[in-house]
């Protein structure tokens, strides 16, 4: 039963994270392809560069809600067998493999940072606000979000043992951890070859679409 339990958390997150936010709200909102445009990457920090603030709350809204679904499926279904916080971050690992894989978009997802990250608070509030902590500390001193997130996911695990969710956890916590920095490999080359875009607040850009949409 309890391999029932974790393929049935599996396939749920795993399909709930292909279901990509930045994607359908650059479609609804500009008509448009996030991933057309930028690093090509199909998250958040993209679209805000491309876009500005306008259609974010529709990205927030669908990757905030399917990552809650996820998490406390995954803790509802292996709660039966004593290991709800298992289920979760095991919720968490699939959920991110769907959103930086979507099955829905041709396989071109994000980066998985803005699921990962939103998970933390549905896990355990004291893992969301540390992380957050540190997200928000490197990006405010030095303005790389990519920077933020690297070490962000290499405090992850840490931050599940310090608030006592076990080795087993902390193991998930890890494997997710190293998809993150992974997937930041270009992102890591350019921070080395000091090339790396800095985040800048922009103003909305939706006038610049009026002429073509």
């Amino acid at each position: 039963m309890i391999t029932l339990a974790l393929v049935a958390t599996a396939v749920a997150s795993y399909l709930l994270g292909s279901i990509n936010g930045a994607i359908i709200a650059s479609d609804l909102v500009f008509h448009d392809d996030v991933r057309k445009y930028g690093s090509h990457n199909a998250g958040l920090t993209n679209f805000y560069r491309n876009y500005g603030a306008s259609g974010m709350a529709i990205v927030l809204l669908i990757d905030i809600g399917k990552t809650a679904v996820a998490i406390y499926l995954g803790r509802f279904l292996m709660g039966f067998f004593e290991a709800g916080d298992v289920g979760m971050l095991f919720a968490d690992l699939c959920l991110v493999l769907g959103h930086m894989f979507p099955v829905f978009h041709q396989f071109r997802g994000g980066k998985g940072v803005t699921c990962a990250g939103f998970a933390l608070f549905f896990i355990d509030w004291r893992m969301g606000i540390f992380c957050a902590i540190i997200f928000v500390g490197v990006i405010a001193a030095t303005r790389y979000v990519s920077l933020g997130s690297i070490i962000t996911a290499l405090v992850f695990p840490i931050a599940v043992l310090l608030t006592r969710h076990g080795f087993l956890c902390a193991g998930i916590a890890l494997v997710i951890s190293v998809l993150i920095i992974v997937k930041h490999h270009e992102n890591i080359m350019r921070l080395m070859n000091h090339q790396e875009s800095k985040l800048e607040i922009k103003k909305d850009i939706t006038d610049k679409f009026d002429e073509t949409f």
